[in-house]
């Protein structure tokens, strides 16, 4: 267990903005700009066999860290609201058991994971808002010449609807939902505040969106 007794301390932080002013030039539909990929899966899908009783929050997740290869961060600032992690007793046997699944198990009351590139990221709901990050999406191939405001409010409903808090503890409450997360819209564009987690489905739903165009229509926005 003497290796299970070592905690890293340091957090990776990642701050990605995308300013607006820079984001606008060269945004056309073919432009290429995101998130570095965050750590989804299969890597959160790997599936592991742990056992442990009463076992300190921390070395559980080390355990969890070993046995599945995925690195696994404190938030150093959990100790200012939860004191020390090792006070918190966790026990659990799983096996066959996605890490995904077993984190979720593990991290209790306002505790979470968010993935990060490279590395999980545990924090809480506090934790969770400073993760925000600003992300300018270009979707003029996706609205076309038919920019209207009922296209526009149905276009960010779909976002918010797909992309929600409800069904993803690692992506923020919408500012009308009373969280700090937002969308806007600019001019063929998205302006959009979220966690990393929430960006990565945002990307991959208007990746969906654009598969699903008709062929004539993808090629003349291309």
């Amino acid at each position: 267990m003497d290796a299970l007794k070592s905690w890293p301390c340091k957090t990776l932080l990642m701050a990605v903005t995308v300013l607006l002013a820079a984001a606008v030039v060269g945004c056309g539909p073919g432009a290429k700009r995101g998130l570095e990929p965050a750590l989804f899966p299969p890597a959160l899908e790997r599936r592991i066999e742990i056992a442990f009783q009463e076992a300190p929050l921390p070395e559980a997740l080390e355990v969890v860290s070993v046995a599945s290869g995925v690195v696994i961060i404190a938030d150093p600032s959990l100790a200012d609201r939860h004191g020390d992690l090792s006070n918190i007793r966790v026990s659990l046997a799983a096996k066959d058991m996605p890490v995904g699944q077993v984190l979720d198990l593990l991290l209790t009351g306002d505790l979470l994971y968010v993935p990060r590139p490279g590395y999980l990221l545990v924090t809480d709901t506090e934790g969770l808002v400073r993760s925000l990050e600003l992300v300018l999406y270009p979707i003029a191939d996706l609205v076309g010449a038919g920019e209207t405001g009922d296209l526009v409010f149905g276009f960010i409903d779909i976002v918010k609807r797909n992309v929600n808090s409800m069904a993803y503890r690692d992506v923020a409450n919408w500012t009308d939902e009373g969280g700090a997360a937002a969308i806007d819209y600019y001019p063929k564009a998205l302006i959009v505040t979220q966690t990393p987690r929430g960006h990565e489905l945002i990307m991959k739903l208007l990746a969906l969106l654009r598969r699903s165009m008709p062929q004539p229509q993808r090629q003349l926005q291309e």
